[in-house]
């Protein structure tokens, strides 16, 4: 199944609502560490921005062997990270970016 743009954009924006309608979750007593999403590929969790920037390169290096994107998810694909990089940076968003991710893990599976 491919996920279009307008339907990635639809399921965050479902996310969002869902968030304000329950509100904010209480903050756990569970480590950071342990509340991060593992990575895909089963290596290490990136915990430092150090090792997000090595795993960034990395990426980006790895794109152009990615086939098939079109133009949208090229686009869609910069805005979020974009979006989630403005949001990190505006405060803690934690609990928004774990959903975005689990919703994608969803689509992914």
């Amino acid at each position: 199944m491919k996920l279009t743009e307008d339907r990635l954009k639809q399921m965050i924006q479902e996310e969002f609502n869902n968030l304000k309608e329950i509100g904010e979750p209480a903050p756990t007593s569970e480590p950071a560490e342990k509340a991060k999403p593992e990575d895909a590929s089963g290596k290490e969790k990136t915990n430092s921005v150090s090792k997000l920037k090595a795993e960034l390169l990395q990426v980006s290096k790895e794109l152009q062997n990615v086939k098939g994107l079109d133009i949208a998810e090229i686009t869609t694909i910069s805005g979020l990270l974009g979006v989630m990089l403005k949001l990190a940076s505006s405060g803690s968003s934690a609990t928004v970016l774990q959903r975005v991710y689990n919703v994608l893990q969803k689509q992914a599976k």
